[in-house]
C-alpha cells in the first residue's frame, strides 16, 4: 500500500515546528486532523513555559518575589524535576536558571511541590528559563499524541536543534535529517545530512553557535560558552536529548562524555570541538553509518569478556572494517572538517584490566609446559607408579 507525506508547520518558541507523519491514502485526513492538533499542543506549551510571555507558569514565577508560592501546572512541574535530575547528572552544567546572576547561590534557588503544584523562587534574581528543553518537550507531547493515534512513522523538527525520528517515509525509504553547524555562503544551514535506516524511533537534540551564535550559557560562569562548535544527542526522551546536548556543549568530550549516560538509556553522543574536530561514541555510531575504510572506533562500555576482542581490535584495527550492515557506522571524516582522527578509542576504567589479562595468558601458558614437563619426568622415574596414575 501506498505512503502518503502530510506535513504541517507553524512557528512556535521562536522558531519553526515542522511535523510529516507518513500514513496510507485512506488516513491522510485524519493525520492532517492529528497534525493541526499537535501545533495546539506546541503552542499551549508554549503559552505555558515560554520566560518571554508574562502571565505564563514561568513567567510569574520569574516576576513573583522569592519565597511567595506560585501556582503552576504539570508540565512546567515536569520539566523542573527533569531539569532538576540532569542538573545533577551533568554536576550543574544545565541549569534552567543559567540567567542568573553568578553571585546568586545555586543551592535553593528554586523549589516546588508537585503535591500543591506550586514553585517558588528563592532570590530576587534568580531567573528560570526552559529554552534549552523546552522544545523537546514539545516534541515529546507531540510524539505521544501521534502514536496515542497509531501513528508510528513520523518526522518531528523544531528548528535545528531538536528532531524526532520514527519508522519509514515510505516503504525502503528512511528519513533523513541533517546534523548543522554552519551556515553556507546564502545563510542557510549546512552541515551533513544522515538517513535514518534503521527506523528505530530516536530524538536528537543539537547545541551549538549554528543558529543563534554565542548564546549557550556556561552556568558556572554566567557568560556564553565559546570552546565547542556543535553537539549532539540521540536519545529516547527529546527534551532530555536537548538538555544534555546543551551539557555536552559546556563540558566538552574530555569532561562532559562520561556524565552524558543515565539511568534510561547510553546516548548516542558526538561533537564538534572549536577546531571542528569530530568525536564520537559506538552508539552514534551504530545508528548511521558505514565507516568506509576507516577502522571504527571502539566503545569501551561492555562487558569484561570484551577486552580480549578490545585487544585483538587494537593490535589488527582493519578486522573491524567489515561490519554487518546493522552495526555499520557513519564516516564522520567526510564532513569535510579539519584533523579528523579516526582513532578516538572511548576511556572506561576496565581498560586498567587489559594488561594485567594479557600477561595472565602468558604466564598460563608458560607455566603449563613446565607441569608436563615434571609429571613426565616423575613417571619416567617409577614407572610403576606412573602405571597406577
Amino acid at each position: 500500500m501506498d505512503a502518503f507525506l502530510v506535513r504541517r508547520s507553524e512557528n512556535h518558541m521562536a522558531t519553526t515546528f515542522e511535523f510529516v507523519v507518513s500514513v496510507p491514502a485512506v488516513r491522510t485526513g485524519a493525520a492532517e486532523r492529528i497534525l493541526a492538533e499537535a501545533h495546539r499542543e506546541a503552542g499551549r506549551l508554549e503559552r505555558c513555559l515560554s520566560e518571554f510571555i508574562a502571565d505564563s507558569d514561568v513567567g510569574r514565577l520569574n516576576a513573583a518575589p522569592p519565597g511567595v508560592d506560585v501556582a503552576v501546572g504539570p508540565d512546567c512541574l515536569a520539566l523542573l524535576a527533569l531539569s532538576a535530575r540532569i542538573n545533577r547528572q551533568t554536576g550543574g552544567a544545565f541549569d534552567c536558571t543559567a540567567k542568573t546572576p553568578g553571585d546568586v547561590s545555586r543551592t535553593g534557588r528554586l523549589t516546588w511541590d508537585t503535591t500543591q503544584g506550586t514553585a517558588r523562587r528563592g532570590h530576587e534574581a534568580v531567573r528560570v528559563g526552559f529554552g534549552a528543553i523546552g522544545k523537546g518537550y514539545a516534541l515529546d507531547r507531540v510524539r505521544l499524541l501521534l502514536e496515542s493515534e497509531g501513528m508510528g512513522d513520523y518526522l518531528l523538527v523544531a528548528g535545528g536543534s531538536s528532531i524526532v525520528l520514527s519508522g519509514f517515509a515510505a516503504r525502503g525509504r528512511p528519513w533523513t535529517w541533517m546534523w548543522g553547524w554552519t551556515k553556507d555562503a546564502d545563510g542557510k544551514p549546512a552541515g551533513r545530512v544522515f538517513s535514518h535506516a534503521s527506523g528505530a524511533p530516536v530524538a536528537l537534540g543539537v547545541s551549538g553557535t549554528q543558529e543563534q551564535g554565542l548564546h549557550v550559557l556556561d552556568p558556572a560562569s554566567g557568560r556564553a560558552a565559546d570552546v565547542n562548535t556543535s553537539a549532539l544527542i540521540a536519545h529516547p526522551s527529546a527534551a532530555a536529548a536537548d538538555a544534555l546536548s546543551t551539557a555536552l556543549f559546556v563540558l566538552g568530550w574530555e569532561k562532559g562524555f562520561d556524565r552524558m549516560a543515565d539511568d534510561a538509556a547510553v546516548p548516542g553522543v558526538a561533537l564538534l570541538d572549536g577546531r571542528q574536530v569530530p568525536r564520537w561514541n559506538g552508539v552514534f555510531q551504530r545508528l548511521w553509518g558505514p565507516l568506509d575504510e576507516t577502522p571504527a572506533p571502539y566503545s569501551s562500555r561492555g562487558s569484561f569478556t570484551a577486552v580480549g576482542l578490545t585487544a585483538a581490535a587494537l593490535l589488527a584495527p582493519a578486522l573491524v572494517r567489515t561490519a554487518r550492515a546493522e552495526d555499520e557506522a557513519v564516516d564522520l571524516g567526510a564532513l569535510g572538517l579539519n584533523d579528523f582522527n579516526p582513532y578516538m578509542v572511548e576511556r572506561h576504567s576496565a581498560w586498567i584490566l587489559l594488561p594485567l589479562l594479557m600477561i595472565g595468558m602468558v604466564c598460563i601458558h608458560l607455566i603449563r609446559p613446565k607441569r608436563r614437563a615434571r609429571l613426565i619426568t616423575k613417571a619416567t622415574s617409577n614407572p610403576s607408579k606412573g602405571a597406577t596414575t
